[in-house]
């Protein structure tokens, strides 16, 4: 949040549109002789997903901004594409899927997933929440202390910036992605042999899902709300303000419908995947 400055120039951003704030950007710089944004003949977006942005957002002008520069964007989720066609959008804007989803590229010994048991292996991806940071750890720790005969391993995507969440669950069994110490396979291999994921991370979500993991999402923001709705049958969505109760109430229909919940996701991460190919045909045959 930006306050009423960002508020009233949020206003402005809106009613002008992403070529116009583009334009706007790019007289700024010549005027003041900065350098120029990234530049190209062609410049294409995918797997995009945008905002959604308060009204006093601080990003909202950079990023309309950044978004007059692509000549095509492929976006990932509808709220995505209202923002464009409300922002005026003057490129080549289709519909697309998160880059993940094109499993060739980064798993490429991906079989269709075979139907898990369930064996008690839960998996909890957190991060360094923008607001109400210890709270939220409270919560997920009383939740943890709740469960019986369960194997509970914590994940970080990102040993950069969850500074504080590897601080606080160091204590736990603790798995971090670090790509100077560790193979992406072995990374994976871990969370894969999890039964449930319950994540505060998209990619957390949708990468446990592509490894036959039922995913609970963990909606602190509206991306993590969007990102559920690919797995709408095979995963669950714990809104917010997110209390242990909940999240007991949601882990307990996972573990009784297990059995339907692996048979859906297999089925939606199947379409999801064919979904993205055929955009990424699409936009190589066009």
């Amino acid at each position: 949040h930006g306050g009423l400055a960002f508020t009233v120039l949020n206003f402005i951003s809106r009613r002008l549109g992403i070529q116009n704030v583009h334009r706007l950007d790019r007289w700024i710089r010549r005027i003041f002789k900065k350098s120029n944004r990234l530049t190209s003949d062609l410049q294409i977006g995918l797997g995009i997903g945008i905002g959604p942005y308060s009204r006093d957002a601080k990003l909202l002008m950079r990023h309309m901004t950044m978004l007059g520069d692509f000549n095509i964007l492929g976006v990932r989720d509808k709220k995505s594409a209202r923002f464009l066609v409300d922002h005026k959008f003057p490129g080549l804007q289709m519909d697309f899927m998160d880059l993940a989803f094109l499993t060739a590229y980064w798993h490429p010994t991906r079989s269709v997933q075979k139907e898990k048991v369930y064996t008690g292996k839960i998996g909890i991806i957190l991060q360094d929440f923008p607001h109400d940071i210890l709270e939220k750890f409270d919560v997920i720790k009383q939740f943890v202390k709740q469960l019986e005969g369960v194997d509970v391993t914590f994940f970080s995507f990102d040993h950069n910036h969850d500074v504080a969440y590897t601080k606080e669950f160091a204590a736990y069994n603790f798995i971090t992605w670090h790509p100077d110490k560790n193979e992406m396979t072995v990374f994976l291999d871990a969370l894969g042999s999890m039964d449930v994921v319950i994540s505060a991370r998209a990619h957390g979500v949708i990468i446990g899902a592509i490894l036959g993991v039922v995913p609970i999402s963990l909606g602190i923001s509206q991306k993590l709300v969007e990102v559920s709705k690919y797995f709408p049958k095979g995963g669950m969505l714990v809104e917010e303000p997110f209390a242990v109760s909940s999240l007991v109430a949601c882990l307990d229909n996972v573990i009784v419908n297990y059995e339907q919940h692996q048979s859906f996701l297999v089925e939606e991460v199947d379409a999801n995947s064919r979904a993205a190919m055929q955009a990424k045909e699409k936009l190589f045959s066009e």
